[in-house]
């Protein structure tokens, strides 16, 4: 699929299950980025959080942390991890990592919408 005149593609990223590994994850974003150019989003698609209490989530949660691209994400996968997203409608988690749910984000600079509902 082409790109409107003038604009330049979309790059997307997408994963399955981190399960909490939020390191593991944006080491190999960063990786993948290094060596294939920068992309525009990342859309996590699976269980983001994992299942016992995950310190590694304070470090992003309060700041300390940033991923590295702009992080989606479609929502709980199990009730575990349901205290993860205090807005059902979807709200930014973290810095650059946004619970969609049932929202439609604009993703600039483009023209691109993502819009999620899980219902």
């Amino acid at each position: 699929m082409a790109a409107p005149s003038g604009r330049r593609p979309l790059r997307v990223l997408s994963c399955g299950d981190v399960e909490g590994r939020l390191g593991a994850l944006f080491g190999r974003v960063e990786a993948v980025q290094k060596r294939s150019g920068a992309f525009d989003l990342l859309l996590c698609v699976g269980n983001f959080f994992g299942s016992a209490e995950d310190p590694e989530w304070e470090d992003y949660r309060t700041g300390a942390k940033k991923a590295p691209i702009p992080t989606y994400i479609l929502g709980a996968n199990n009730e575990e991890t349901v205290g993860y997203f205090p807005d059902a409608s979807g709200c930014e988690l973290a810095e650059n990592i946004t619970y969609l749910e049932q929202k439609v984000f604009p993703v600039e600079p483009m023209d691109f919408q993502i819009v999620a509902s899980l219902q």
